[in-house]
């Protein structure tokens, strides 16, 4: 299936080492020196565990505004009011909002994977990725009392390259229910939620959403080498919502950029307790054991996601790379 401009969301960042092990962001800014593991976080406070490890002042969540990503502007009241509330029936509220959202016409909303934006900031700008999209239609849905939720959507692994960084890319969307009973779905791209088995509605939509909304932003601060503004978004994301394990993964590896190993290692660490089947932090933790020089470690970690890292193209890319140089053309080809 082609995801044409429907990834977003950012998770986790696996990528491809040259050293022969899945990369990470860590692989390139991990400095190689020696360290004893960190300590488990403390399960009753997490963040404020793996906060006591760092080695130097960095931001906390406090540093950064709480954004209501659903506020609905007086400009967007105007506008309901001039296309959408003269349609009584709920069906016809949802085709028209479909319609005057994307038609070039009128809101003319694009599609632009690299910006994260409110619903108010989406109505301005008119572009932004799929959580935006998602944002701007649930804050204009709700205030037309349509019945409107954040649905989560797996479609497989999709991976995005920006320098260093490796992103394994997730998608949302949103479901609702018409008041006859009938759902549907809102989306760039045609979903039949029927084949997507993995898709899940949000349902604390507000803090999950938010925390989606501040992860993202902790990404853009990372493409733009901004670490301590990541760092505060990444626990912004936490502090809203601290069972997502793929922001936990992303702070650790913003705290690898900034050679927090040990806070680092014990963010992976909650990450895992949280999803023992998160590869990418599996993958970037053992790339931290190996730059600590904790070889044993990082072998253990990594001969359990042999499969996770051959479908990663980027992975497969530097395993290319690595037999050309060597020599080995036929293996490059392969």
């Amino acid at each position: 299936m082609s995801f044409g401009t429907a990834i977003c969301a950012v998770t986790g960042i696996p990528g491809a080492a040259r050293a022969g092990i899945g990369a990470a962001l860590c692989i390139v800014l991990l400095a190689g020196c020696a360290g004893a593991p960190a300590p488990r976080p403390d399960a009753a406070d997490p963040l404020r565990a793996v906060e006591a490890l760092e080695r130097q002042a960095l931001p906390s969540a406090a540093t950064v505004t709480d954004v209501d990503v659903l506020a609905v502007s007086p400009a967007m009241e105007r506008f309901l009011e001039r296309y959408l509330r003269e349609y009584p029936d709920s069906r016809h509220r949802v085709d028209m909002l479909r319609y005057v959202i994307i038609h070039p016409g009128l809101l003319g909303f694009t599609y632009d994977q690299s910006r994260t934006r409110t619903a108010a900031a989406a109505f301005e700008a008119r572009n932004g990725n799929c959580l935006t999209l998602s944002n701007l239609f649930i804050a204009l849905a709700r205030r037309l009392g349509i019945d409107a939720h954040y649905q989560e959507v797996s479609l497989g692994n999709s991976w995005t390259k920006h320098e260093d960084l490796y992103l394994l890319n997730r998608h949302i969307n949103v479901r609702g229910r018409l008041r006859n009973g009938q759902g549907y779905v809102m989306d760039f791209i045609h979903i039949d939620t029927e084949l997507a088995p993995n898709a899940r509605t949000v349902t604390d939509a507000r803090a999950r959403a938010r925390a989606q909304y501040y992860n993202n932003l902790g990404v853009e601060h990372l493409y733009a080498r901004e670490t301590a503004q990541a760092v505060a978004w990444f626990k912004k994301a936490i502090a809203t919502a601290p069972e997502l394990d793929y922001v936990w993964s992303n702070l650790a590896t913003a705290y690898g950029r900034v050679s927090e190993y040990a806070a680092a290692e014990a963010a992976f660490h909650t990450a895992l307790a949280l999803n023992a089947e998160n590869w990418s932090a599996i993958n970037n933790l053992a790339i931290l054991y190996r730059r600590t020089g904790r070889e044993a470690e990082a072998e253990r970690a990594l001969g359990s996601i042999e499969r996770f890292r051959l479908r990663n193209p980027y992975y497969r890319i530097e395993l290319s790379e690595q037999a050309y140089q060597n020599g080995d053309y036929r293996e490059a080809i392969a």
